[in-house]
């Protein structure tokens, strides 16, 4: 792939390495004749904007989003369905995305990847609550693992990365109750859980396989839901997650949808690839539009 025009929205505040990194990245496509623009994100929902206005330009056939989770999610939003190819380079603290994908996190090698042009049709899930519209390309939890992201401290998280997940667990579970949750899926079965994760794809923080298989390419989510007040049982969860064996845990239901609804009375907080997004009551549904992925051959 020469000649082609290439944007690349960063999040200067992703990961540790950001700065070299995509540097070198940008300077391997522009040996390799593309033409490279590179704009960087000021406040959360910036990448979506600049996105979008890239897309409708009609300049680009590329839009890099350099970042984590969350600035990949923010990017499919401004271009899902447009035709763009979305390419990633993952600079975040987990990149749960870059490993359900095979990304290369090299820039070199990810940079080359992008340029002989393989890429993939996934179908993002749409999370509707709080009376907006956001995708989500990889995950959503509801429960205990979006109160560890609204309250992890983002300082914290850019000194020691994955780490701080740890300490905010450990006090998100001495702070969180459990309040149970009523989950309709596919407007027919209800189900009662106290945690709640609708994975588009297999894997969970990082590169640990939570579901053994992924839905990324179908017009579908799993939705795995955690179904005890106990907080002893989520610790044996969360160590049987860990061992690869979650799907054997007595508490644990899985089951595939394409829509899911969710009530519960307190509000109960929600993270989306990473991202606080509000509380419950929540709607998410596959997208109607598909969004083109960049994959290594």
């Amino acid at each position: 792939m020469v000649n082609q025009r290439i944007a690349v929205i960063v999040n200067p505040t992703a990961g540790k390495r950001r700065h070299h990194s995509v540097q070198r990245f940008v300077d391997y496509l522009e040996k390799a004749n593309c033409e490279v623009l590179v704009k960087k994100t000021r406040f959360q929902g910036h990448a979506t904007e600049l996105a979008r206005e890239l897309a409708d330009s009609g300049e680009y056939t590329h839009i890099v989003a350099a970042g984590g989770d969350g600035t990949i999610a923010e990017v499919a939003e401004g271009i899902v369905g447009s035709g763009v190819i979305l390419c990633v380079l993952p600079i975040g603290t987990a990149n749960v995305f870059a490993h359900e994908l095979s990304i290369a996190f090299n820039e070199i090698q990810n940079a080359a990847d992008i340029i002989k042009g393989h890429w993939v049709r996934l179908w993002p899930a749409c999370l509707f609550n709080d009376g907006k519209r956001s995708l989500s390309i990889q995950m959503i939890g509801i429960g205990i693992d979006a109160h560890i992201v609204h309250h992890i401290s983002s300082r914290l998280k850019r000194m020691i990365g994955k780490t701080a997940y740890l300490f905010q667990t450990i006090r998100s579970l001495w702070q969180y109750p459990f309040y149970e949750m009523l989950v309709s899926i596919e407007g027919r079965a209800t189900e009662k859980a106290t945690a709640v994760i609708i994975s588009k794809g297999a894997f969970y923080a990082g590169n640990y396989r939570l579901l053994p298989w992924s839905k990324q390419k179908e017009k579908a989510f799993s939705v795995l839901l955690f179904q005890s007040p106990s907080k002893m049982s989520y610790l044996y969860a969360v160590a049987a997650f860990f061992m690869g064996k979650i799907a054997d845990c007595k508490h644990i239901k899985i089951v595939k949808a394409e829509k899911v609804k969710i009530e519960a009375n307190p509000r109960i907080p929600i993270q989306s690839d990473g991202d606080a997004r509000g509380c419950t009551p929540a709607t998410i549904e596959i997208s109607t539009k598909a969004l083109k992925v960049a994959i290594p051959a």
